[in-house]
């Protein structure tokens, strides 16, 4: 099969083939690969709990201590797990997840997401509407929400109506679209 999609974190990475399986394979801390378990994989395993779904994105983040990965459904759903330590996951909570689980948040409600971002503790996320969301981590600004504030839930980048995006990145602790 072949890869269409790839992405990379610190320690842990995630794959998805021609035929819309979504592999995962390395340190799972905190269960950032989103296997079940939060026991490392040495070889490509299958995310389950994603399964019958179309990934057409997917982003692992993290550094040194907290793991957390997201992917996108041709839908516009948005699944997170791993660390949410400091609310990267998006769930309203810390929790921490060892499935993908998709995110509720009423900003979403009735949103598509098409992009996403994780940084070391952060995620970032841009809807078909241009709307820029972020959430996790706000210690150094990268939230956009003019403060250093954690967030919990998704909440809305400021200074970017009109602005018209299409990707978003993250860094460690910097977001840039």
């Amino acid at each position: 099969q072949s890869s269409s999609g790839f992405s990379l974190a610190e320690q842990h990475g995630n794959s998805s083939t021609s035929m819309y399986d979504f592999l995962a394979w390395g340190h799972n801390q905190e269960g950032a690969l989103g296997l079940g378990t939060t026991d490392p994989a040495v070889t490509p395993e299958p995310i389950i709990a994603l399964q019958g779904l179309v990934v057409t994105l997917f982003a692992c983040g993290g550094g040194s201590e907290e793991h957390h990965s997201a992917a996108v459904t041709s839908a516009g759903a948005i699944y997170t797990w791993g660390s949410g330590r400091s609310g990267q996951l998006g769930h309203g909570d810390l929790e921490n997840l060892v499935m993908p689980r998709v995110v509720t948040s009423p900003i979403l409600q009735g949103q598509q997401v098409v992009q996403v971002a994780c940084g070391s503790a952060h995620t970032v996320a841009v809807t078909h509407g241009g709307a820029v969301l972020a959430w996790g981590w706000g210690h150094f600004g990268q939230l956009g929400t003019g403060s250093s504030a954690n967030s919990l839930e998704p909440v809305r980048v400021l200074g970017m109506d009109a602005v018209t995006v299409y990707r978003v990145a993250c860094g460690s602790a910097h977001s840039t679209v």
